[in-house]
Order: structure tokens, then C-alpha cells, then sequence
């Protein structure tokens, strides 16, 4: 009974199979906007600015923060907007390039830029006289919404170890290609199967 439904249907469940995977593969392969953003670091500085007595001093806290957004996808994002939850004292944009910047009707500090070309990352260092640094609320862009990623400092390998690392990933995409090549020659086989 299994082996007369593989052979009258096993060319029609191939063919299925197929055009599953193609679609899969097409989708994954679309070029799509993908904007992603996390805090790099932050830190508040105690600066001692100078004495007022002979055994005082006089501080100000300085905060800092250091955020990134990049689009990682293959496609520009347009129309970018960053919503932070308050106006920090200074903002710096690096790269350098063009962006607006303005306060929205309930406080918030938003900054807009008219793209993001693919693989682009941009830094958003801010500075501010207090124990707070502004966060970032929202990352928007007209086709996507962002994504928060949580950021860590990693070690940087030597080149060699790099080549290794890159080696290993390759086996391991030929071995994936390999498999999916032997299961469709194996439904192939159960589909020609005669009882």
C-alpha cells in the first residue's frame, strides 16, 4: 500500500516538494529592509571641575551613551526615524551626514533620516550634564520597524583563525547541499518504484 501511493503520487510529491523550497528559497533571498539598533556602551563620568575650599571640590556628572543603528538588510530604508525619551544637551551623528531633528508634542527627542543605504551603520553619541543618558524608545522606518539587539565587545581573532572559522562554515553548507540533494534523489527513487 505505501510503496503503490509512492509510486502512483511520489512525481507529484516531488514536484510539490520542489516548488516549496524554490518559494522558501525566494522569500529568504528577497532583498528587504532590516533595521537593527543596540546601546553600545554608556557611562557617567564624576568630573571634578575645581576646588572651592581647600578640601572640597566641586563635581558634575557627566553622562554619555553610545548608540548604534545599521540597516542589515539588501534594500535602503527610507523615511528612519529614532525616538529617544528626552532631549539630551548635545547629540552627534558619525558618519557625519544630513539628518533632522526635532521634539514631538509629548517630549520626546526624535531624530530622522531620509535613508539608510543597505549595510550602512550609523553611530548616536550623546552627552548630557546628569546622572541619566536618553535611551532610545522606537527605531522606525516606512517599510520596517527595528529591532533591538543587545551589543557586546568581542575579541578580534587573528586572521588565520578567521579563515579556519570560514572553512568550517563552508563544509558545513556543502554537507547541508549535499543531504537535501540525496532526499531528493531518494523521493525520486520511491516515486519511479514499481510494485
Amino acid at each position: 500500500m505505501k510503496m503503490d501511493f509512492f509510486g502512483q503520487y511520489g512525481a507529484q510529491l516531488v514536484a510539490a516538494g520542489l516548488a516549496i523550497l524554490i518559494a522558501v528559497a525566494k522569500w529568504l533571498l528577497q532583498a528587504r529592509v532590516k533595521l537593527v539598533w543596540g546601546l553600545s556602551h554608556s557611562f557617567i563620568h564624576n568630573v571634578d571641575l575645581e576646588k572651592r575650599t581647600e578640601e572640597e571640590f566641586e563635581h558634575v556628572l557627566v553622562g554619555t551613551s553610545y548608540h548604534l543603528l545599521s540597516n542589515t538588510g539588501r534594500k535602503a530604508a527610507t523615511d528612519v526615524e529614532v525616538t529617544f525619551n528626552w532631549v539630551p544637551k548635545n547629540f552627534e551623528v558619525w558618519p557625519q551626514r544630513q539628518f533632522q531633528q526635532g521634539v514631538n508634542p509629548n517630549g520626546r527627542f526624535i531624530v530622522k533620516f531620509d535613508s539608510i543605504s543597505p549595510k550602512e551603520q550609523l553611530s548616536l553619541n550623546m552627552l548630557t550634564f546628569s546622572d541619566r543618558v536618553p535611551e532610545i524608545l522606537s527605531v522606525r522606518s516606512r517599510e520596517t520597524q527595528g529591532e533591538f539587539i543587545p551589543l557586546t565587545t568581542n575579541r578580534q581573532y587573528s586572521r588565520w583563525v578567521a579563515l579556519i572559522l570560514l572553512a568550517l562554515v563552508t563544509l558545513g553548507l556543502a554537507a547541508c547541499i549535499y543531504i537535501i540533494i540525496q532526499l531528493v534523489g531518494w523521493f525520486a527513487n520511491l516515486s519511479t518504484v514499481t510494485p
